[in-house]
């Protein structure tokens, strides 16, 4: 019983969390993130009588900390080491869930856990939904405490499809009734988040729950999957037709996911255009990138670079919203194996596997998170992807197999392991959370205080380049502009292609040396309006 209280508070706080602090998007977030679930997989290892994972568990364990090593190694070609330091920090979050996972949930702990999943989603919802209705949004999308729309949108999708897994179960009625109950509210919730993705994504779920579940076998099955079949074929025939061909169809499509998005206030046009939000733009950078380094990628977590030098418009992106292409782009066709190929490791759970809700439930949610992560940049919401993590382990959990004991001196291992991912996560988080406070320090126009946290950022974090950029920016706001030029040239000595650098040091510089930085500033994002404003300074004669 302890066990099963144990599993359910896994699922609430490793998702309702990281949710509750803008997703866990930011750096600050990664370190107290990623420390928890590491010390919980430590105490499971260290107190459990008896920790006996499948190898179904130890592949998914294994693939997901092979993607973690092959990040890190990337940053030995990377374009830029410290943009992918920051994806190492992150993807630490995730190969300590499943430690956190495995090492504590047992079979028959899997309904609390994906049951604490569910309490937190709908924790999250309900919050959304009151802050909608207290404070008042006009017609934007809802974001809830998540800060985006369509992360809210696919966490609700997971919730909604696990809440249909525990509304059918054999489970005692009070169970089933409040997860029953939970639906509508989910479903409002997804609604007004606006998110077309999260509501297709939900709708392949639904279809891998109906296939899975154990109310549909045998012929019933065949019958659901003809009549799904024909009518698609149906919709398919008639939008051919109506289109005047498939040529033309395909052209029109093309077209309309080209297209310029639908603004927010236009509820109903949001939901059934097909806008793809630019994402076409994104994915041209992205294979761009990835023909520019076809066999290694260019390392990870560098996309912002690329798409900041190729684009050609005025929005900024940090990510390739395709978490399969860009890991392309990043990280070469080995790393996109990599990555693939672990993430199916899940389904093979379902193989010979008796028919259950909760499992068919479970299937749907990770199906529907990896769907989402082929159009959105869900891996970068650890809430997103620790959720979606752990709805795929519940399948390798209830998968039968033999089991591989823990104990003695690979216990002793993996216990070091997870000493030494804390210490590097405890340096990281202490760098990060010095960089926030130099921003804040910065904000509220303590010029002094801003520029002692950065340096201690730069002792904590000796790769970042962006401490020493906030060191530069507070001195040269100071007035000490000798010493901004020394700091923003020490961050370039450790990322040459930032282009914020670039930009700070033609700010603090004076002459040819000015207009040299300015025009590498240019060359590295010549869209961005900070650096077209300055140029237009220094092209007026005042630099």
């Amino acid at each position: 019983m302890r066990l099963n209280l144990s599993a359910a508070l896994l699922g609430a706080a490793a998702v309702g969390l990281p949710a509750a602090d803008q997703g866990g998007y930011f750096p600050p977030a990664w370190g107290w993130i990623a420390l928890g679930l590491l010390l919980t997989a430590a105490l499971a290892l260290g107190f459990r009588a008896r920790v006996e994972p499948t190898r179904l568990a130890l592949a998914f364990l294994g693939g997901v900390t092979s993607v973690l090593l092959w990040i890190a190694l990337s940053t030995i070609w990377s374009a830029s080491a410290p943009h992918t330091i920051d994806e190492i920090e992150r993807t630490i979050i995730y190969v300590a869930a499943l430690c956190a996972l495995f090492a504590l949930v047992s079979r028959q702990g899997v309904p609390y856990l994906l049951g604490g999943v569910l309490t937190a989603v709908v924790a999250v919802s309900g919050y959304s939904l009151v802050e909608r209705l207290a404070n008042g949004a006009g017609h934007n999308p809802l974001t809830g405490p998540l800060g985006y729309w369509n992360a809210l949108g696919i966490l609700t999708a997971i919730g909604i499809l696990l809440a249909l897994g525990f509304a059918s179960a054999g489970l005692p009625a009070p169970v089933r009734l409040g997860a029953a109950a939970s639906v509508p509210l989910l479903a409002t919730t997804l609604y007004y988040t606006r998110s077309r993705g999260a509501l297709l994504a939900l709708g392949a779920g639904l279809c891998a729950v109906a296939f899975l579940h154990p109310m549909l076998t045998g012929r019933t099955r065949r019958i659901v999957m003809a009549a799904v079949a024909v009518v698609a074929l149906a919709a398919l025939s008639g939008a051919t037709i109506h289109a005047g061909g498939p040529g033309k169809l395909l052209g029109r499509s093309y077209g309309a996911f080209r297209s310029a998005p639908a603004a927010h206030g236009q509820r109903s046009e949001r939901l059934l255009t097909i806008s793809g939000n630019f994402r076409s733009d994104y994915w041209r950078v992205a294979w761009a990138q990835y023909r520019a380094h076809p066999w290694l990628g260019s390392g990870s977590g560098t996309f912002e670079l690329f798409w900041d030098r190729n684009r050609d418009t005025f929005y900024g992106a940090r990510d390739a919203h395709n978490l399969y292409l860009e890991a392309l782009a990043e990280l070469g066709p080995f790393g996109l194996l990599l990555l693939v190929g672990t993430l199916l490791l899940p389904f093979a759970g379902l193989r010979g596997s008796r028919p259950e809700p909760l499992r068919a439930a479970a299937a749907g949610a990770y199906l529907a998170f990896l769907l989402h992560a082929g159009v959105d940049w869900d891996w970068e919401m650890p809430a997103i992807t620790v959720s979606g993590l752990f709805c795929g382990g519940s399948l390798v959990l209830r998968a039968r197999g033999r089991v591989r004991p823990v104990s003695g001196a690979g216990l002793g291992a993996v216990l070091v392991a997870l000493a030494i991912l804390a210490a590097f996560v405890t340096v990281a988080y202490r760098g990060n959370s010095a960089l926030q406070a130099s921003v804040d320090a910065s904000v509220n126009g303590k010029l002094s205080r801003a520029e002692e946290n950065a340096r201690t950022a730069t002792r904590w974090n000796p790769w970042s380049s962006d401490a020493w950029q906030l060191l530069g920016e507070a001195q040269l706001a100071a007035g000490d502009e000798r010493a901004a030029r020394q700091s923003f040239r020490t961050g370039l000595d450790k990322d040459p292609q930032e282009w914020k650098l670039w930009y700070d040091l033609a700010r603090a510089g004076r002459g040819t040396a000015r207009r040299r930085a300015l025009a590498e500033a240019t060359r590295l994002n010549r869209y961005s309006l900070e650096v077209l404003a300055l140029r237009n300074e220094v092209f007026r004669g005042s630099g």
